[in-house]
Order: C-alpha cells, then structure tokens, then sequence
C-alpha cells in the first residue's frame, strides 16, 4: 500500500515538472512581461558577457522542472520494480 501512495505522489510531481517544463517553453504564460523581458534581457551578469538574467531565469527554470520530472519519474518506478534489471527487484 505505502508504494503505491509512493508511486501516485511521484507521478504527480512527474506531471508538475513536465507540466512547467511545457509551460516554460510552449506558451507564454510563464515568460516575463515584454517591460521586464528587455530589462532582463539587456542586463548584464558578471560571469560572462553572453549571459543575462532572462537566459539564466529560463536555465533555472528549466532544470528545476527537469529535476522534478526526473525525480518523479525514478520515484515512481522505484517502488514497482519488479523486473530483472532492477537492482534491488522484489523477488
């Protein structure tokens, strides 16, 4: 039972990170402003000058979204394994 509950929690959050993930790069709902976007844009970062805040704010938004896809995915099959090329299968 406490797998299962496991495994309903990790898809949801597999779901919510693939979900922005979409978001982030197929709709313009989770870009700025057009105001803030050529603020964010022309901004410069002292780590190099092809940097700015827009490209890092769309790379961290990018790889938490990765991350709790990822996270999710390998929580949810964790429980359920089963198969032979598990590393700690139930027999």
């Amino acid at each position: 039972m406490s797998g299962a509950l496991v495994a309903v929690a990790a898809i949801i959050v597999a779901l919510l990170g693939g979900a922005h993930l979409t978001l982030l790069y197929a709709s313009p709902k989770l870009s700025p402003d057009d105001d803030l976007g050529k603020r964010l844009s022309v901004s410069v970062v002292p780590l190099s000058d092809a940097t700015n805040l827009l490209r890092l704010w769309v790379g961290f938004n990018a790889s938490h979204a990765l991350g709790a896809l990822v996270f999710g995915l390998t929580t949810a099959i964790s429980p359920s394994c089963t198969t032979r090329w598990c590393p700690n299968r139930r027999t």
